[in-house]
């Protein structure tokens, strides 16, 4: 009885051990060929026919469902293609199928970047970079140092608002790659964020240094030397990025603020009007235009036409970017009934608008002669001097000043030269006369120079500044096949390795 129980036993496990070689040798067939699928579909991709690599991946994954490279590459070609809610399902599927793998969690982490760029709202975009950061946190702990997952966590978290911990973890990328101009201006840009401005110009000057040919990066350190009032570094630093990307419209919008603030205002118009001839579509350098106009109006109130023309440009600005409300109510601030009729009545495209609007270059309108005392003549010696012409001022000054016409004199021989101590009287608008006052002082050649120019007087409006834009960071992850743009801000993950 024992010799047949054992006998049984025996037989059983001859059973199970046939079957089980059949099951193993089905497992191996089936991963072998879900790979021969895979490397056709590698193929296939790499001749640019994306749908019969994903008809290739599809037969891997019926052979083998748990297959992660097939998944992998899967997510590849749908993140390549856009659909990131697709490569997110694959690239799950391939974390569930290989928990230990680098790259599915890596890529992940990208794709939730990505869809928290595409977001319809913000709620939903800090729910995306959430679940990015925690994918990145399990992807540093299967590799610490990975540079791009250091990095694009960073990036994670400046989003999100946590600049500590940001800072904390772009600081441990620069660790791994010291020589990165991605890692040192995303540094840059969080420091700046944090107030720490010396801290990020020394940040982007490094990466600079690394790699000169970055124009966002040179209009991020541009518009810190603005903020510190280093206006002529703020202007190098815009035309050297307008140099390097001489079709980017960013450089030049914000040249001109810079201009305008030097008080060049005629250089600043054209700083506008070549940003708009880049982009008719940007909103701030019509209202950079805007912003001049209005300040010359302010400063001569007859020159009306300026009013007009700066209405205009702001009005086609709230088109392009409805949401400004400052810029609302200056328009209802200087609007008139007639400035309304014009704007119903009258509409120009942007490249007329940006062709009409020009600085003040047209003559001023002649102003009254000053009434000078006459001087009491005294027995001196006479000296001897050639009549000059004074020639007639045909330009405005750059000043935004009103400058007083002049026709050509003659000076006649003085016989006694006196001093004159001549102060500006404060005036409105309209042009008030001067008086002179004349006291005997010591008498001293005249020297043939061009007559002294007029007294100016200063407007008593308060000048209006264009709004500055601070620097964006870019927030685009750097992963494969697709490349981020260049941006207003200037914060880039890492790429897909």
């Amino acid at each position: 009885m024992r010799i047949r129980t054992q006998q049984l036993v025996f037989l059983t496990m001859i059973v199970v051990f046939l079957g089980g070689c059949s099951d193993f040798e089905a497992f191996f067939h089936s991963e072998d060929k879900a790979e021969e699928h895979v490397s056709q579909a590698k193929l296939l991709m790499e001749q640019g026919d994306l749908a019969a690599a994903l008809e290739e991946l599809t037969k891997a994954i019926e052979a083998y469902p748990a297959y992660a490279p097939a998944l992998i590459t899967m997510g590849d070609i749908y993140r390549h293609k856009g659909d990131y809610d697709q490569a997110r399902v694959n690239y799950e599927a391939a974390c569930d199928a290989d928990p230990y793998a680098f790259l599915p969690h890596y890529n992940l982490g990208v794709t939730y970047q990505a869809l928290a760029e595409l977001a319809q709202s913000p709620q939903m975009s800090q729910e995306y970079l959430q679940e990015a950061v925690f994918v990145y946190i399990r992807t540093i702990a299967l590799k610490p140092r990975s540079f791009d997952a250091n990095l694009n966590i960073g990036a994670c978290y400046f989003q999100l608002g946590k600049l500590n911990q940001a800072e904390q973890t772009t600081r441990q990328a620069l660790q791994i790659d010291p020589r990165s101009p991605k890692a040192n201006n995303n540094l840059g840009a969080i420091c700046e964020s944090k107030g720490d401005y010396d801290q990020a110009i020394h940040a982007y000057k490094t990466s600079i240094e690394i790699d000169a040919r970055q124009g966002n990066i040179l209009l991020n350190l541009g518009t810190l030397y603005m903020r510190g009032e280093k206006m002529n570094s703020a202007f190098y630093a815009f035309r050297t990025a307008a140099e390097l990307s001489p079709q980017d419209a960013a450089p030049w919008r914000r040249m001109g603020t810079c201009l305008f603030r030097m008080k060049k205002l005629d250089e600043a118009v054209r700083a506008f009007q070549q940003a708009i001839r880049l982009d008719t579509s940007n909103p701030q350098a019509y209202r950079g235009i805007g912003v001049i106009c209005m300040y010359q109006f302010l400063i001569d109130s007859t020159r009306t036409d300026l009013r007009d023309r700066a209405l205009q440009a702001w009005r086609f600005s709230l088109e392009l970017q409805p949401y400004q409300e400052d810029l609302a109510q200056l328009i209802d601030r200087y609007e008139t009934p007639e400035t309304k009729l014009a704007a119903r009545t009258i509409k120009l495209p942007p490249t007329t608008l940006a062709a009409e609007i020009r600085p003040v270059v047209n003559k001023p309108k002649p102003a009254a002669k000053p009434v000078v005392e006459k001087v009491a003549k005294t027995p001196v010696k006479t000296i001897e001097t050639r009549p000059i012409a004074i020639p007639v001022v045909e330009n405005v000054v750059k000043t935004p000043i009103k400058t007083i016409e002049t026709r050509p004199i003659a000076i006649p021989v003085v016989e006694k030269v006196v001093k004159t101590s001549i102060k500006p009287i404060e005036t409105r608008p309209v042009s008030i006369p001067v008086v002179v006052k004349v006291v005997k002082p010591a008498i001293k050649p005249i020297e043939t120079r061009p007559a002294p120019a007029p007294v100016k007087t200063r407007p008593t409006a308060p000048p209006v500044r264009p709004v500055e834009t601070k620097p964006v960071p870019v927030t685009k992850p750097l992963a494969k096949p697709t490349e981020t743009k260049p941006a207003t801000t200037p914060i880039e993950p890492g790429r897909l390795t």
